[in-house]
């Protein structure tokens, strides 16, 4: 099996980056020689792959056009074998950058002049789930570059960390043990997503009454002006928002009973762990974004505006 080179261009956040994790594991595990580089623009997405090891280089992407200039000439002396557009990232800015990489460049139709801008493209059925939309690289691939175009699609969970962060229970006092997880913000570019505010703290209500559990509220730095409102909440409750990183938010997930959330990269992160999760869906599409553990479930509601997020 012959060592090869891949830079996989790819400006999204946590959930999509939960969702592309699988086809990179498929690609390694097809050919444990191929050396996966990662152009990415959130830094977030460099924390979700850390401990997976199969991203051998990180490369940020920047607006700056110097910056972009010096990073292509740099990206250049790497002589990629193949440089991919992952569909979430498809843009012209992205294209052109691509194929000035490599004549090889890869990238999701369009049904626009981009398409002219790629060496080739894959397919793109937005009736078909994210994962499996990315799997179409794999196929693509698999007679330059891995060898073997059949990927594991079981391979969908997330690898807890040998790290302990059991620390985070004394750190913030908080009792897991019996806790339910609700996360009911998302980042604030996507808002449109988040069911009421109030209907969450009326879910943790009920659950804290029926089932003698404390609630953890979860969220990111962005979502710190949820805080006010739950305050003053008469329950057993810990707001947790803004104060946990990543992999500590991912231990308190592992350690509850329950994770209740938005459509959104945590309950993305939440079924990747393998824990129980109820993910609720109102504008977006579940067919396509819903999180595919074994044991997630979504509640959907008919939303007249389906598929027509801003």
């Amino acid at each position: 099996m012959v060592a090869k080179r891949i830079l996989i261009i790819f400006l999204s956040g946590l959930g999509n980056s939960l969702l592309l994790r699988p086809t990179l594991a498929a690609l390694a595990i097809r050919n444990p020689l191929l050396e996966i580089d990662l152009l990415y623009e959130d830094p977030i997405v460099t924390e979700v792959f850390k401990y997976d090891r199969i991203i051998r280089n990180y490369f940020r992407w920047s607006n700056s056009v110097f910056h972009r200039l010096s990073l292509l000439i740099m990206l250049r002396r790497r002589n990629y074998d193949r440089v991919v557009v992952t569909f979430e990232s498809n843009g012209w800015k992205t294209a052109l950058f691509a194929r000035t990489l490599s004549p090889f460049s890869l990238g999701y139709r369009t049904e626009s002049w981009i398409d002219r801008l790629h060496g080739s493209v894959l397919p793109l059925d937005s009736t078909v789930h994210e994962i499996y939309r990315h799997f179409e690289m794999v196929k693509e691939l698999a007679n330059s570059v891995i060898g073997s175009a059949e990927p594991n699609r079981e391979d969908l969970n997330l690898k807890f960390p040998v790290e302990d962060f059991s620390y985070v229970e004394q750190k913030f006092a908080l009792c897991l043990k019996t806790s339910i997880v609700i996360h009911p913000g998302s980042s604030p570019q996507l808002a449109w997503k988040r069911w009421e505010l109030a209907h969450f703290v009326e879910v943790g209500r009920q659950l804290s009454r029926q089932y003698n559990a404390r609630i953890v509220f979860v969220g990111g730095l962005s979502e710190e002006g949820l805080i006010p409102a739950l305050s003053n909440v008469d329950y057993p409750s810990d707001i947790m928002i803004g104060r946990l990183s990543l992999w500590e938010t991912a231990y308190v997930i592992t350690q509850s009973q329950l994770f209740i959330g938005n459509d959104s990269g945590i309950a993305h992160l939440a079924s990747a762990l393998g824990r129980k999760t109820l993910a609720l869906f109102g504008p977006s599409d579940p067919i396509k974004n819903r999180p595919v553990g074994y044991n997630s479930r979504i509640i959907s509601s008919h939303h007249l505006c389906r598929g027509c997020e801003p």
